[in-house]
């Protein structure tokens, strides 16, 4: 019921949305080809479009919800373009109107823009060299916007293509740090992505080729999309690759590329231990199985629930954690002189 709540106002704003864009499809058809003044009819309907959605949008998601006021401009952009698709160019005379406004809001929005990008870069800059690149960005963002699912969002797309295409002369932070550990290795995920993007690019070359026959903009569309696949696998293969596990001086921080981040605090570790043949099933209440290919080697129980942070800023409350390591044996003595350690400093 909370979840149904919070999501009130954008249900609402979405039915207003369609209830005017759908009474607008149905004006421009019969009822302004019939009306006596068609022009009063198309300015009532460029007041809907262009002034009362944006109003809308305020009123319940920037007002109430808390969503950031700089996205009225977009919206009242995105209005304007709308409107100036579906009213008739012979009744456009209050749209050519509020078509002056355009020119300063696309300054205003750039303006906000670069003061975000500032903003954003002295965030990242303070948090210092030593955080890991993915957590400064959602830091960085989340100061940038103050919304987290878009903050989130940005951070992920920015995160795999820095990944995919600056990170491949950083050295590995496992081979550097006797607390961080790879999980990719003995798995064979790298052959199996590298197959994989070996065949995508085959494949790439031979559509582009035959939809170029019948359609030279679709043939450019497929590529487009089809390079970011393949820019979307790089990356994650990167980030696998620069974000091991790591035992901490207080926690241990699990995480799989960019698709999950938890952290455990010792205080809240019930136990680990081997998994054994048979892990619990994938979709088990509470269970994430965090690993790439095959079965965990690990089984973290938490005491109460924690959360992981997923794709695109997905929340999941979990009590069990299942992962894979390469170096078992290294793992286990590492992760007992940290607790250890940590067991003097609380006593």
């Amino acid at each position: 019921m909370t979840t149904l709540r919070s999501h009130v106002p954008l249900l609402v704003f979405g039915g207003i949305l369609l209830s005017v864009y759908g009474a607008a499809i149905f004006i421009v058809g019969p009822a302004l080809a019939t009306t006596p003044q068609p022009d009063v009819l198309a300015a009532a309907l460029t007041v809907d479009l262009a002034v009362l959605m944006p109003l809308f949008y305020y009123l319940l998601l920037v007002r109430r919800e808390g969503w950031p006021a700089f996205s009225i401009a977009p919206v009242f952009l995105l209005s304007l373009g709308a409107a100036s698709w579906l009213v008739p160019s012979e009744h456009q005379s209050l749209l050519q109107v509020l078509e002056g406004l355009v020119a300063p809001v696309e300054l205003f929005v750039l303006g906000y823009i670069g003061v975000k990008v500032v903003r954003m870069t002295r965030r990242l800059r303070a948090l210092g060299n030593d955080a890991d690149v993915y957590d400064r960005l959602r830091e960085g963002f989340h100061e940038a916007f103050r919304v987290r699912w878009a903050a989130d969002m940005f951070a992920f797309e920015v995160g795999l293509f820095y990944y995919a295409l600056f990170t491949w002369r950083t050295p590995l932070e496992g081979e550097k740090d006797r607390f961080a550990f790879s999980y990719h290795r003995r798995s064979g995920y790298g052959p199996v992505v590298t197959a994989i993007l070996v065949a995508m690019g085959i494949e790439l070359i031979a559509l582009h080729l035959l939809l170029h026959l019948w359609s030279p903009a679709a043939a450019w569309v497929m590529t487009a999309l089809s390079v970011y696949g393949i820019v979307w696998i790089v990356g994650d293969l990167q980030a696998v690759r620069h974000r091991p596990v790591r035992i901490e001086d207080d926690a241990l921080l699990v995480r799989i590329g960019l698709r999950w981040t938890v952290r455990v605090p010792f205080s809240q570790i019930e136990a680990v231990y081997p998994a054994g043949k048979k892990p619990p099933a994938r979709k088990t209440p509470g269970y994430l199985e965090a690993i790439l290919l095959g079965k965990p080697t690990y089984l973290v129980v938490c005491k109460e629930p924690v959360v992981a942070q997923g794709l695109y800023g997905i929340r999941k409350r979990v009590t069990t954690i299942g992962f894979a390591l390469d170096d078992t044996s290294a793992f286990e003595t590492a992760l007992q002189a940290r607790y250890a350690a940590w067991r003097e400093q609380q006593a």
